[in-house]
């Protein structure tokens, strides 16, 4: 396990994300109602990882209602609505707005062939997300800009990647359909690890 995020769900309990690093895949756990302790596995999802690959980091970017990717606050700002339920069950006012961006998409890295694969979430299990449009690479992501992506770090509809050997920092935007395009460029000396201010 090298990380792990709690995904937002329609049911009971919760669900988390579980990197498996030598494995290559996204492994969903899901966890009872508050009386009920028992773990189980939803799933595991293969990143379709190369020999050379190690999975590294996920970053989950959710949708709103209108579509909007990285906006759970539902006005277009990219905010998350305070005090919100992303349990499921009923929902109103500002929870409304939240119990809308129970869609989403996560980004895991892979070390080794430098790449990001999309994987989306409905809000019970995740799916490797097709490019068909990029040849050779159908559902095997697109390359991180960089090397070695150590760390992936959403922020609205932003990706940021930590490219650790080639000491920069990618900036992706995320579009509708999931697929991450990167904007720029950042220069940073062997970036591990990047937090939103």
């Amino acid at each position: 396990p090298r990380d792990m995020h709690l995904l937002p769900t329609r049911s009971d309990g919760w669900r988390v994300a579980v990197v498996d690093e030598w494995g290559c895949g996204v492994t969903v756990l899901r966890g009872g109602a508050a009386d009920d302790d028992d773990i189980r596995v939803v799933g595991t999802v293969d990143l379709g990882g190369d020999d050379i690959d190690q999975a590294a980091s996920l970053a989950y970017v959710p949708i709103s209602r209108g579509g909007k990717v990285g906006d759970t606050a539902g006005d277009g700002t990219g905010g998350t609505a305070g005090g919100g339920k992303v349990d499921g069950g009923a929902a109103s006012g500002a929870d409304a707005a939240v119990d809308a961006a129970i869609e989403g998409f996560a980004y895991v890295g892979l070390r080794g062939s430098d790449r990001i694969v999309t994987l989306s979430w409905d809000g019970e299990s995740l799916a490797r997300l097709d490019h068909p449009w990029i040849a050779g690479w159908r559902g095997r992501g697109v390359s991180c800009g960089g090397g070695r992506p150590r760390q992936i770090c959403a922020v609205g509809g932003l990706l940021v990647v930590s490219n650790e050997t080639s000491d920069s920092l990618a900036v992706m935007t995320v579009g509708a359909d999931g697929e991450p395009r990167q904007v720029a460029s950042v220069d940073a000396p062997s970036p591990t690890v990047v937090l939103p201010l």
